[in-house]
């Protein structure tokens, strides 16, 4: 699993960040004084997911109208909610969701995909924010031997995630989560998330997060 090793998946109490040597990405949340860390779950249940997928459901509806896929298309395709995070307890949870409807096209898949943080205090509107990708999927066919009488579909390959979570810093408005691409070594993202919203926030040039 990719950055399995740098997501805390233990469910734990919160730790006062100033209680012992801080993870190296809280350097790129901008430091720890006057923080929390809270440990970042994974949520792979069914039971967890049924509790956020009605509110997943609204904003994937709103956010997919933005890719130039036919509404009918849409309409028939299944979601999948691929990845599921929880960072905090009670009223101050927040989850990270990616979630994707994948669509059979002639010569491959068009894989809509949408990623964003909800409430975890059940207030309504749950979601703080959310964007939206499309996504190309070329299936390579086996052109060994001769073709069968009846092929069989291409098998579909399992949603890839876009952003994995390093670490969550709370404090008294929010969340700051430390995030870094799924795939490649770029530069880690570094996002305000709390009732206003969510806020892409300038990544401090510490080491290891640029």
């Amino acid at each position: 699993m990719v950055a399995a090793a740098a997501v805390c998946l233990e469910a734990r109490a919160p730790q006062r960040a100033s209680s012992a040597p801080p993870p190296a990405w809280v350097a790129c949340a901008g430091g720890a004084a006057g923080a929390t860390i809270h440990p970042v779950r994974r949520l792979t249940a069914l039971a967890d997911k049924a509790v956020v997928e009605p509110d997943i459901v609204r904003v994937f509806a709103q956010r997919e109208r933005e890719q130039r896929v036919s509404a009918a298309n849409l309409a028939a395709a299944r979601l999948s909610i691929d990845f599921l995070y929880a960072a905090g307890d009670g009223a101050a949870r927040i989850y990270y969701y990616e979630a994707s409807k994948t669509i059979p096209d002639a010569e491959g898949l068009l894989r809509v995909s949408v990623a964003g943080w909800l409430r975890g205090d059940g207030a309504s509107p749950r979601s703080l924010g959310a964007k939206s990708e499309l996504h190309w999927i070329e299936l390579s066919g086996d052109t060994d031997g001769e073709p069968p009488l009846i092929p069989e579909p291409a098998p579909i390959p399992d949603a890839a995630a876009s952003l994995v979570p390093l670490g969550v810093l709370g404090r008294a408005n929010g969340h700051i989560w430390v995030m870094r691409r799924a795939i490649g070594k770029g530069a880690v993202l570094v996002y305000d998330v709390g009732a206003a919203g969510v806020r892409l926030r300038p990544t401090p040039t510490a080491g290891g997060c640029s």
